[in-house]
């Protein structure tokens, strides 16, 4: 059974987009500029609930309430109005406006947003400015615009003055802070008090830098909070935007104490724009005009102001709660909880995991069965759980998911019923983590969300601080938005450290557990724990892969089979393992040994064809030429006694993956190459035994989660 839950419409993913921006949102009608309930854009609002009632399953058009922070420039450009001609004659006097997010009109016009004091007051006015032209208006306080991604039919506006056409985002860029100068043009002189405007006023391109640079900077604590706040102040009554706007992302954050705190800055040499700068590259920020600034990577069918949001959502921007700063620690132990496990001993609830081990080493076999004891209620090897649903985004490997998920099935005998849900392909983050909340909210009794792997699921770099902190603070969003839900990560080893989990270390600072695969040539794979933040680690365990024959699946002459996880009483030992890295001069032949590493991990028998091996390695190396590859790489690896080569094929002699019987036979003796992957197979098959499981009918009157008699095994020859 699927789950029935249909994809939201583009308009309520842009709906819930822009009121994560802190901007109010309400429904304009079908095709239509004009509003489609009763007070218009005074029943504009950012609650979700709400909007999704009207977005959901309907066709209304969107608008966007202004003012409150918000002003829109509207330019016309029909009718021999030319609005922009009118900006170039104000920028001429009052400095060029900052590159900002911009909104094409069918009318051929544009709408461009600007953010400004809250506490300010511009005022919506239609043909500002006639000495300079036609076709300039405000839309701020008292106003709304038409929003991406809405569309608009002449044909139903009886006053003749609607285009058909999109409203379209012409760019991805953020939205910039009105300068000063501009301020002073466009607030009304009946505005509400505000504070004295500092003397130095910044260049527009100082405060897009400013902007850039706050995106970098965490804003939850308070002294820095009133730092950065300083710093802003030296940039004119235009910090205070910038200052705002940063402020926003903050659990703390309280409107009503922004204008009296300002007030209370003075200029100073400590505090300018430099200490944002400085303040910013310690995480990670990249001055623009020094170096290549990341582009932003969005999803066509978001529409562009979703992923703005998104990665707005990714900053941590929230919609802040006017909660105490501090709490007594009296107040904090006043009610005592015990811990909410997920899996008895294992994992809690409400945490962020990441399970990591190298390609082969079982952590999607492991992952899997966490999931399937979750969605079934069937203890964990022992361990109890607490059941429920759980989402499995699966970023490659359906097919193989199928065939595990029958597998355990099979061995346990237990029914999964609804409460396991895989994704039919992998979603990315942080660009669509808005869609992927709309689906989790659908599930019911949701206990865990895994994403397998990282590398399927990241729109960005993983080694990336930056890139690595947005996905981190995507996964924060589901918990936020999900209360009590776990969401496991899992995540390769490093390419050259397999006992870490490979890319920025944003990854094992950000998890609550952190867990590792590892895989011995006996088959026998151990989880264990690297990092319990609040419990303390659980002991390894120890697991035997067994295959099993799928019933119904295949036939004798072709038998479709996976494989099962059952638990040993005992650890087995870590085997010491020569270390062929301190025995290595050069590159090159580093870069050579990890990839066969990972190559004979992927392999059955040990063996790697010599070809494969050899392009991968040039791929990511200098060498161009194979023969100064065998000269420099190969064969020096083999007179060391780190590989084998033989018939077009290449094994390794040393490490985890190393086949022990050819380093004390000195060779294959003469044997084939058939010969030997035979030999392996069959002693693959005394370490995990290819079985069948019959598994009993279940009667009709079975409930779902009951569990089935006890299933059988039997030795199947030849499979």
């Amino acid at each position: 059974m699927s789950l029935a839950i249909e994809a939201p419409s583009a308009m309520l993913i842009d709906a819930l987009a822009y009121t994560r921006r802190g901007w109010p949102v309400f429904p304009l009608r079908h095709h239509l500029k004009k509003p489609a309930t009763k007070n218009g854009f005074k029943d504009a609002t950012t609650d979700q609930a709400q909007i999704s009632q009207w977005f959901e399953s309907s066709t209304f058009n969107l608008g966007i309430a202004t003012g409150d922070g918000l002003a829109v420039l509207d330019i016309d450009r029909k009718g021999g109005k030319d609005g922009l001609q009118v900006i170039q004659s104000l920028e001429s006097i009052h400095g060029a406006l900052p590159d900002t997010y911009k909104v094409s009109t069918p009318s051929g016009g544009e709408h461009w947003f600007f953010s400004y004091p809250s506490y300010l007051k511009i005022q919506s006015n239609a043909n500002l400015f006639k000495e300079h032209g036609e076709g300039f208006d405000i839309r701020a306080d008292g106003g709304y615009v038409v929003a991406s991604p809405s569309h608009t039919e002449a044909s139903l506006d009886t006053t003749g003055r609607t285009y058909t056409g999109d409203y379209q985002a012409i760019n991805c860029l953020a939205v910039a802070a009105l300068p000063s100068a501009w301020l002073e043009l466009l607030t009304t002189k009946e505005r509400s008090p505000a504070p004295p405007r500092t003397q130095a006023i910044a260049a527009n391109d100082q405060l897009s830098e400013v902007q850039d640079a706050l995106l970098y900077i965490p804003n939850e604590d308070y002294d820095l909070w009133v730092s950065i706040g300083k710093a802003c102040y030296s940039l004119g009554n235009a910090g205070f935007s910038l200052w705002d706007t940063w402020s926003r992302g903050s659990s703390k954050y309280n409107q009503a104490e922004m204008p009296a705190k300002w007030q209370s800055f003075s200029s100073g040499a400590q505090y300018q724009a430099a200490f944002i700068f400085d303040t910013a590259a310690r995480y990670g920020w990249n001055n623009p005009k020094k170096g290549k600034r990341d582009n932003l990577v969005g999803l066509a069918n978001f529409g562009r102001v979703a992923i703005q949001s998104s990665e707005a959502h990714s900053e941590g921007k929230t919609v802040r709660t006017d909660k105490p700063f501090f709490m007594s620690a009296s107040e904090l132990i006043a009610n005592p909880q015990p811990i909410a496990w997920l899996i008895k001993d294992v994992m809690e609830q409400d945490s962020t995991i990441m399970l990591f081990g190298k390609s082969g080493d079982g952590k999607s076999f492991m992952a899997l069965s966490m999931a399937c004891s979750i969605a079934s209620g069937l203890d964990w090897y022992g361990h109890p759980v607490e059941q429920g649903t759980v989402a499995y985004i699966a970023g490659e490997g359906m097919n193989g998911i199928k065939r595990r998920l029958a597998a355990w099935y099979q061995d346990k005998g237990v029914a999964l019923g609804n409460g396991l849900y895989v994704a039919r392909h992998a979603l990315v983050l942080p660009e669509e983590v808005d869609l992927l909340i709309h689906y989790l909210r659908n599930m019911p009794t949701l206990r865990l969300v895994v994403l397998d792997t990282v590398q399927r699921t990241i729109g960005g770099d993983e080694n990336n601080t930056k890139d690595a902190s947005s996905y981190i603070r995507a996964l924060d969003a589901i918990r936020e938005a999900l209360p009590g839900v776990s969401v496991m990560i899992v995540h390769h080893s490093g390419h050259n450290a397999d006992d870490r989990a490979r890319g920025s270390v944003v990854f094992k600072a950000s998890t609550d557990l952190e867990m590792r695969t590892t895989r011995d040539a006996e088959n026998r794979l151990v989880l264990s724990c690297t990092k319990a933040k609040e419990a303390e680690p659980f002991e390894p365990m120890a697991f035997q892969f067994f295959t099993v024959g799928l019933l119904g699946w295949g036939d004798a002459d072709n038998p479709v089979k996976s494989a099962v996880l059952h638990p040993l009483e005992t650890v087995p030992p870590t085997p010491k393992q020569e270390d062929w890295r301190k025995k290595i001069r050069g590159g090159n032949q580093t870069t050579a040994m990890t990839i066969l590493e990972t190559m004979a991990s992927a392999s059955d028998t040990g063996w790697v064809e010599l070809d494969g091996w050899v392009k991968e390695t040039l791929s990511q190396t200098g060498i161009k030429k194979t023969s100064r590859f065998h000269n420099e790489v190969s064969a020096k690896l083999e007179d060391k006694g780190f590989i084998k080569i033989d018939e077009g094929h290449v094994c390794l002699l040393v490490g985890k993956y190393a086949r022990e019987e050819l380093r004390e036979e000195q060779g294959r003796n003469g044997k084939n190459w058939e010969e030997l992957e035979n030999q392996v197979s069959e002693e693959r098959a005394e370490l995990g035994r290819d079985v069948y499981i019959h598994l009993p009918i279940l009667p009709s009157s079975t409930q779902e989660n009951e569990f089935c008699p006890e299933p059988e095994y039997e030795e199947v020859i030849g499979l």
